[in-house]
């Protein structure tokens, strides 16, 4: 089941990530547009300069 998702905002460039917790309830988690996203559940890290590469200002 799921266990987190991630929406992405690209004119922010800030990322909220939701995790389901033990109770079974979704904590939010926000980044920052200067801050290294983490997805927890599949153990990945993405710096903002990698998430945000291909995005035109």
């Amino acid at each position: 089941s799921l266990e987190e998702y991630a929406l992405i905002d690209l004119d922010t460039r800030s990322t909220d990530c939701f995790r389901k917790s033990a109770e079974g309830l979704w904590v939010l988690h926000p980044f920052a547009r200067d801050e290294t996203v983490v997805l927890a559940s599949v153990g990945l890290e993405l710096p903002p300069e990698q998430l945000f590469a291909d995005v035109i200002d």
